[in-house]
């Protein structure tokens, strides 16, 4: 039932299909046979009847019905009629042909024609011959724009085609240019929208060309008034040179230059339709939807062409690069989750005792002329007694007689082998357990790290695939700028960040002076953009290098000034801390502590203070950053080996500040003359399996201070958040010392002391 409903909808669907097309070309014929040249001459009737017979084979007769009916209100009737009859009737006797044969046909049927009809005088003969020309070239257009428009969706058009388009834009202009409502005409309105969307997608010279060209055609077509011929040149070379000020503004300069046009040569009469059919035009024209301007653009202006064609060619290098890259993840993924499944489903797995029970057995009973009492007839109680023999081994690391049960001894002779041989067994599994451990571990590592750079690579295609849009009007605006001001740049860049705003990179010749120019090109830059920006980087300035490249983005909301004050308590200090800028206008403080003081320590709290940063830089999570380096420092097997890990993140943009803390002492935030502490958690890194980060969020202002501290010095300062609340300053470093005075004391450090601050501030 449904399968007959969907055939009955299809069909219905069919039919109004058919309807539609009919009634096109039965219009069209009529529109097109009422058009007058030279106020003579009616050509494209004839010549969209056998456009249809070369193009449309199901639709002659009603384009020819269509033209009948159109020759109708004109004054030469009979000639039309005659002329499109003869087509009709040579075009069905030859048939399906070519286009030389329908032009032949064409020119056949207006000869006859011409001999029935004009003969009376020179001047209407040589007006048929010119109407025939006419109209063979017609048929040509006119078969053009029916495959066009009739057969399948187009992307790329020929140059053949692309005339027929245009000429075809000044056939409809004067198809509707007889037609009005109160004066206003539906050719002018047509042929200035037109003029205006030609001006936007083209430039100035294409806009002023089509209105040149359809205020001719008005003219001579339809008799329109000559100051039509300036006015389209005119508007369209004025909405063409300001086109890239985007759609509404072009719109704006197209009936401005109408309205002075207007009131400088024609009529105050003439003045409200002129302006009706411009205003008209110019809310078409904004209606239209961008992506259709960008489309036609790449037939009409060199440039655009050259833009689409770099969108398409860096929109296929975008999905390549983007999909190979996605299939990279995916590879490292499932090698991640295949490794981190082995290695947990192996940690967990017991079963290796029970083969190690067997393999004591078998080598001290296997002889023994009581195995059968033992193992047969009490087989549950002697596996217990291995086992418990096991469990006493493995926690106090060697047996003795008195491990054994009681009664067992009394009855065993062979009691000092087992206990020999059940050491050295035990001792031999265990190793081998621990090694087999570690193996695991570090496949569970291994398989973290897969699936981390797993989720980098992925995040890296994503951000591909989206793509890089370049600001080209800032670009021109800054290299007019620069070179104004004296600076000779190379090559400029503006792209539009991912977090809003723009990013700007400046390739200069080297002054030789890392400085110089910074201020004066952070201005220039700033004026531009019309927001301040900052330079972040540079690159070859006073090395030696012919160019350097300054990169500057947008300034941020706050600016950070941090310091550090330290106290080893021997001559090398067991703390490592970092302080560095991090993508997306981020800032990082990083402090570590390693167990104990000295050389040792250090190298533990720069090993994890290097692998954080690396990751964070590389833009892994943070589960999977303090997962792989607390594995790392746990398989190193050294008991006495941890560190502790404080962290804070500050978004410059927004000043939320996140804090990381693993075995770190108490950070400190002081505001408005109080002093919050952000509470310390979990263990350091390097002891348990697993480590659990405590993390909090505070939203900072200017004027704020952030003070982490290693635990050296926090342990001095537990108590004293009423002191720390009367921090006060601009000077950071002044602030730091201060702190590890106050920790310090009068007397020598028992610990490493280490103090970081951060103090927020307005930026600029």
């Amino acid at each position: 039932m449904t399968t007959e409903v969907m055939r009955v909808r299809s069909r219905g669907m069919g039919v109004i299909k058919r309807l539609l097309e009919i009634t096109i070309f039965i219009a069209a014929g009529a529109l097109l046979s009422r058009i007058r040249l030279l106020d003579m001459l009616y050509p494209f009737g004839p010549a969209f009847v056998a456009a249809c017979f070369l193009k449309k084979r199901d639709m002659p007769l009603f384009a020819a019905v269509g033209a009948a009916a159109g020759a109708l209100l004109v004054p030469e009737t009979v000639y039309i009629l005659t002329v499109t009859l003869l087509i009709c009737a040579a075009m069905f006797f030859i048939g399906k042909g070519i286009r030389w044969m329908a032009m032949l046909a064409a020119a056949a049927s207006y000869m006859v024609a011409a001999i029935v009809f004009r003969t009376d005088s020179l001047e209407s003969f040589t007006l048929s011959v010119l109407e025939c020309l006419v109209c063979l070239v017609m048929i040509y257009v006119l078969s053009n724009l029916i495959q066009i428009f009739s057969g399948r969706k187009r992307n790329v058009f020929s140059s053949e085609e692309v005339i027929s388009i245009a000429l075809g834009a000044l056939i409809i202009v004067c198809m509707f240019g007889p037609l009005s409502i109160y004066g206003i005409y539906i050719g002018d309105i047509i042929a200035m929208f037109l003029v205006i969307c030609c001006a936007y997608a083209g430039g100035a010279a294409l806009g002023a060309g089509v209105g040149l060209a359809l205020g001719m055609a008005l003219c001579v077509g339809l008799g329109s008034r000559p100051e039509s011929i300036g006015m389209l040149g005119l508007t369209g070379m004025a909405a063409g040179t300001i086109r890239k000020l985007k759609k509404p503004l072009t719109a704006v300069a197209f009936a401005t230059v109408s309205l002075l046009y207007v009131i400088a040569f024609l009529k105050i009469a003439e003045w409200q339709s002129v302006l009706i059919e411009a205003g008209i035009a110019s809310a078409a024209f904004i209606a239209v939807p961008g992506k259709a301007f960008a489309f036609i653009g790449k037939y009409l202006d060199a440039g655009t062409r050259r833009e689409y064609e770099y969108a398409l060619h860096s929109r296929r290098f975008r999905e390549l690069v983007s999909g190979r890259l996605m299939e990279v993840s995916e590879v490292f993924s499932k090698t991640g989750e295949m490794f981190s499944k082995e290695a947990a489903s192996a940690l967990k797995t017991k079963d290796g005792i029970y083969g190690v029970l067997s393999i004591l057995a078998e080598s001290t009973c296997r002889d023994c002329v009581f195995r059968k009492s033992c193992w047969d007839k009490d087989f549950l109680n002697t596996y217990n007694i291995f086992g418990r023999l096991f469990v006493d081994f493995e926690k106090n690391g060697s047996l003795k007689k008195s491990d054994l049960d009681a009664g067992f001894v009394k009855k065993c002779y062979n009691a000092d082998a087992i206990l020999s041989g059940a050491q050295s067994i035990f001792a031999a599994y265990l190793l081998n357990a621990r090694k087999n451990a570690r193996i695991d571990e570090t496949r569970i590592i291994t398989g973290e790290q897969l699936k981390g750079v797993a989720k980098v690579v992925s995040d890296i295609g994503r951000e591909i695939n989206a793509g890089f849009k370049f600001r080209e009007s800032v670009e021109r605006g800054i290299c007019a700028s620069l070179d104004a001001a004296g600076y000779l740049a190379r090559e400029v860049c503006a792209e539009s960040a991912a977090s809003g705003g723009v990013n700007v990179a400046v390739r200069i010749r080297n002054c030789g002076r890392a400085h110089d120019c910074q201020n004066g090109m952070e201005k220039i830059i700033s004026d531009v953009c019309g927001v301040k920006m900052r330079r972040v980087r540079e690159s070859g300035c006073n090395n030696g290098a012919k160019y350097c490249t300054l990169r500057f983005e947008q300034a941020q909301k706050y600016d950070i000034v941090t310091a550090v004050a330290s106290k080893p308590k021997g001559k090398v200090s067991g703390d490592s801390y970092l302080l560095s800028g991090l993508d997306g206008g981020r800032f990082m403080m990083l402090l570590c502590d390693g167990m104990g003081c000295g050389e040792k320590a250090r190298e533990e709290s720069a090993e994890a203070v290097s692998l954080i940063e690396n990751f964070y830089k590389a833009g892994f999570g943070e589960d999977v950053i303090f997962d792989t380096i607390n594995r790392l420092l746990v398989l190193k097997g050294n008991e006495d080996i941890f560190s502790t890990a404080d962290i804070c993140v500050v978004d410059l943009k927004t000043g939320r500040a996140d804090f990381t803390k693993i075995g770190a002492e108490r950070s400190y935030v002081v505001s408005a003359g109080k002093a919050e502490a952000i509470l310390p958690g979990s263990p350091p890194m390097g002891i348990l399996d697993e480590v659990r980060p405590v993390c909090a969020s505070k939203e900072l202002s200017a004027g704020d201070i952030i003070v982490m501290m290693s635990d050296g010095a926090a342990d001095k300062l537990n108590g004293a958040e009423e002191w720390l609340a009367t921090l006060t300053g601009t000077d950071a470093q002044a602030i730091a010392q201060a702190v590890l005075a106050k920790a310090q004391g009068a007397g020598a450090p028992d610990d490493d002391m280490t103090v970081l601050i951060g103090l927020i501030r307005e930026e600029g």
